[in-house]
């Protein structure tokens, strides 16, 4: 069995103000779902999402998808290319290619990478909102690491959702619906795993009545997924 302590987990929406206003003065436009804005080789502004979802992810080797973040309302991205911009620092040297596509119809707004660096220049409080980004990126990498960790795939739909559940949702009360628009292939995705292993797991997630699927997947209480998942 798995022990890992879930309870320091903090789920709050993370606004960084100073930041997004900055990037809200940039070039704002919109992309259709399944529209590829840009990538690793050609990405050289900072993006706000509005409106929608978009995904990041790679083609493998194998010609399979990995998806390895996926960005809602308020998130920014990439920070890669800003922490090369303002710190000469390489994140990822690597051969592979990320490409970010729009999982739906999608708002955004771009800002260059002339204009930031003016501004943190100009106000180094800046910095303190791109660490808060940062932050965010690190909570959902950890929540990553977490799902690896867990010994069956069962466990790791139940956590996936769990997490999207307290991102990605309106909420009342325990109850969420998830708002992502999820497709079992995506899932899959995110999980290195197929589709039909998402089938089955999600399957018996919802003969529990720990999920309901339609149009949007509905979590009836976010406490007992956490506690499928990790138990």
């Amino acid at each position: 069995m798995v022990n890992i302590c879930f309870t320091t987990y903090m789920f709050r929406t993370v606004v960084a103000d100073k930041l997004v206003n900055l990037i809200k003065e940039g070039r704002s436009y919109t992309v259709s779902k399944g529209e590829v804005i840009l990538s690793t080789e050609d990405g050289k502004s900072l993006q706000l999402v509005k409106e929608g979802y978009i995904k990041r992810y790679q083609i493998t080797n194998t010609g399979n998808i990995s998806i390895q973040s996926i960005y809602g309302p308020n998130d920014i991205f990439p920070l890669t290319y800003v922490f090369k911009l303002l710190f000469n620092k390489d994140i990822y040297s690597g051969p592979d290619t990320y490409y970010y596509e729009a999982m739906c119809k999608t708002s955004l707004c771009s800002l260059d990478g002339e204009t930031l660096v003016q501004a943190v220049y100009a106000d180094p409080l800046l910095y303190g909102d791109l660490l808060l980004v940062a932050s965010e990126r690190f909570q959902s990498n950890i929540q990553q690491l977490e799902n690896v960790s867990l010994s069956v795939y069962y466990k790791r739909v139940a956590h996936q959702l769990w997490f999207f559940a307290n991102k990605f949702s309106d909420k009342t009360g325990d109850t969420a619906k998830i708002k992502l628009p999820l497709t079992q292939q995506d899932l899959a995705d995110v999980l290195s795993t197929t589709r039909e292993t998402v089938s089955l797991c999600m399957s018996e997630l919802k003969k529990k009545k720990l999920i309901k699927t339609g149009r949007l997947i509905v979590v009836p209480s976010i406490k007992k997924l956490q506690e499928e998942a990790f138990g």
